[in-house]
Formats: structure tokens, C-alpha cells, sequence
């Protein structure tokens, strides 16, 4: 498949050509800087690279009105992957135009489009599905999906008003962290590594975050907690503690070698 991709300042780029290499698809790429033309200038540049291109569709992060526009007018599919949050252009009157297939993370803003009548837009709860695809499993549709998300933040104390909010949009410290432990009971990571994840939490949000860590432990899976603190150790009751300095681990033991780290501080170790 001839893939006509979209480059611009994307962090995902090299992944995803990585990704495209090995499924065996022809990536066609051009830089798309538009903000360095004029729409007119743009517009007749990207439709000359897709006339000589021979693609199936295009894709890009993010989505590009004029790009939709151009899609229209050559019969082209655009696919669009949106991880911008809100992302304005979304809400431009290109959206309806039938040769979009624009995929969203922020589930709010899938659902206003959808509301609106907008049938060009799909919600792409994909790091789930893409693990269960992984281990044999079958992909969770749109309501089993919800399911899952309602039993996993009661884990973790978040409200349904947290639903309507763009991803960490006037989240506080607290529920930003409630934020990573919900994508962790989402996710059900084999090993997950938890840095400083009590930085910056009140007594309350740490009880919850830490609880949530807590009920995810399995037989099946281990967590490496990385802190300065015993406060965490109160909540979260380690099998193991590891004291490392200048990159090495210099000693090993159990809960009992945080309680005496908190007493006599670091030096005790030198002796």
C-alpha cells in the first residue's frame, strides 16, 4: 500500500515510519510546513506532490482542513490521527467532508462531534486494544471499552466530570497522578515504573494513588517505585527495597531498610 505521509514536527514520526516500513507499506513523505506559505501556495504545492504520487491515502497527525480539501477534489482518503487535545481544527467545516477518517483520543471531544451529527470521526482507544490484540485476545468495542474505563477510575477515585475535561486540561497534581494510575489499571502493564509518583500529592490523593498501585498488584506483574521518601513505603508496602547511588545498588533489604533510610538518612550507609 503507497501511504502519502504528512511529516511535520511530530515526535511520532520515526516510530511510525519504522512501523509502516515493517508491515511492508510504501511511505511517501513530504514535509508539511504550511505556516511558511500562503494557504493558496500550500494548497497547489500538496496537490502536485499527490497527483505524482500514486497514494491509496494520506495520513497525518493531527488534522489539516486544506488537506481534507484537497482530498475531496482528488478522491483521495485522508486519514487523520488526532492526539491534540483540544485540537481547533477539528471544528472546522472541512470535518464533514466524506473522504475523512479522523481518529481522537479525547473521548469528549468524539463525543460532541458525534452529537453534532458528525460521521467522519472515530474514537480510537488503541493502546488497549492493541495489547489485547498482542495477547491473543479479541478488541473491546466502543461500550465494552466505556465499561472498562467506569470500573477502572473507581479504582482511583475520578469523577465522571474528569470525562468532559481535555486530557490533564486544569488537572491538579493529585489528579494528574490519578491520571497515570488510571492509564496503568487501563493498561495492566506486565512492569510498570513508577518515578516519584508521590511528587507533589496532599495526604488524600497520595492514600488513593497509592491504593490504586495496590489493588493492581498481581502475581502476574511487578512495579518498580522510585522515591525519596518513607511517606509512599506507608502506603505501598514494598517486597523488596533498593538504595542506589551513583547508579549502582549499593543496598538491598526489605520494608525494614526504608524505616531505618528515614531515621539515620543516607550517610549510615558509608559505614
Amino acid at each position: 500500500m503507497n501511504i502519502f505521509y504528512l511529516e511535520w514536527d511530530s515526535y511520532c514520526n520515526e516510530d511510525v515510519f519504522q512501523v509502516l516500513d515493517e508491515l511492508g507499506h510504501n511511505v511517501i513523505k513530504i514535509s508539511y510546513k504550511e505556516k511558511k506559505l500562503r494557504k493558496e501556495q500550500a494548497m497547489e504545492r500538496l496537490q502536485k506532490a499527490l497527483l505524482q504520487s500514486n497514494c491509496d491515502f494520506v495520513f497525518s497527525f493531527n488534522y489539516f482542513p486544506e488537506v481534507s480539501e484537497c482530498c475531496k477534489d482528488l478522491g483521495l482518503k485522508y486519514v487523520a490521527w488526532v492526539y491534540d487535545s483540544p485540537h481547533i481544527q477539528v471544528y472546522s467545516y472541512t470535518v464533514i467532508n466524506p473522504c475523512n477518517y479522523i481518529f481522537l483520543f479525547d473521548y469528549g471531544m468524539y463525543d460532541e462531534l458525534k452529537r453534532a451529527g458528525i460521521e467522519t470521526v472515530y474514537y480510537l482507544p488503541l493502546a488497549v486494544n492493541e495489547k489485547r490484540q498482542h495477547e491473543g485476545k479479541p478488541a473491546l468495542s466502543a461500550k465494552e471499552f466505556l465499561a472498562l474505563m467506569r470500573e477502572k477510575k473507581r479504582m482511583v477515585e475520578m469523577t465522571e466530570k474528569m470525562n468532559n475535561r481535555s486530557v490533564n486540561e486544569g488537572f491538579s497534581g493529585g489528579e494528574k497522578k490519578k491520571n497515570e494510575i488510571f492509564q496503568m489499571a487501563m493498561l495492566e502493564p506486565t512492569l510498570a515504573i513508577l518515578d516519584e509518583t508521590d511528587s507533589g500529592l496532599d495526604i488524600d490523593a497520595l492514600r488513593v494513588v497509592a491504593e490504586g498501585v495496590n489493588k493492581l498488584k498481581t502475581p502476574q506483574n511487578a512495579s518498580i517505585v522510585i522515591t525519596h521518601y518513607q511517606r509512599l513505603l506507608d502506603y505501598i508496602i514494598p517486597d523488596f527495597v533498593h538504595v542506589l547511588a551513583d547508579g549502582k545498588i549499593v543496598r538491598t533489604g526489605g520494608k525494614e531498610l526504608a524505616l531505618e533510610l528515614e531515621e539515620k538518612g543516607y550517610a549510615f550507609l558509608n559505614n
